[in-house]
C-alpha cells in the first residue's frame, strides 16, 4: 500500500485466476484487498474471464479497501455485480500514505453505487 505504483508477473496473476476459479466452481464469496489503481485492472481482467465460465454475479464477490480506484474500473465491477467494501484511509493510515501517494491518496470511490 506504500508503493507509489503496483505490478503483477503473469506467474502472480496465473496463479491468483487459479485460485479465485476454484473458488467461484465452489460457489463461494471472495473478498479481495485492493488498493492503488493499478490493482484493479488486474485483477478485473483475471475475473472478467472467470465470470465466464462461473459466472460470480450472486456468489458476493467484493474489492475491499479501494483506494485509487476509476470510474471504467467501477463500472467494470457493477457489470459483473460486484461489490465494494470502501473504508477511509486517513484515519487508518494518517499522513503516511499522502506521502506515499501524494493527492492520489485522496482519491476515494463513491459512497454509493447504483445498481
Amino acid at each position: 500500500m506504500l508503493q507509489p505504483h503496483t505490478t503483477y508477473t503473469q506467474e502472480q496473476l496465473s496463479n491468483w485466476r487459479t485460485m479465485a476459479a476454484a473458488i467461484a466452481k465452489a460457489g463461494l464469496p471472495l473478498q479481495q484487498h485492493a488498493t492503488i489503481s493499478e490493482t484493479f485492472p488486474a485483477f478485473l481482467d483475471q475475473i472478467e474471464q472467470i465470470n465466464k465460465e462461473y459466472p460470480i454475479r450472486n456468489l458476493r464477490w467484493a474489492f475491499a479497501h479501494m483506494d485509487q480506484i476509476s470510474a471504467n474500473d467501477l463500472d467494470r465491477m457493477k457489470k459483473l455485480g460486484m461489490y465494494a467494501a470502501v473504508r477511509a484511509i486517513p484515519p487508518v493510515m494518517g499522513a503516511i500514505f499522502n506521502r506515499a501517494h501524494g493527492e492520489r491518496s485522496r482519491d476515494m470511490p463513491p459512497a454509493q453505487i447504483d445498481r
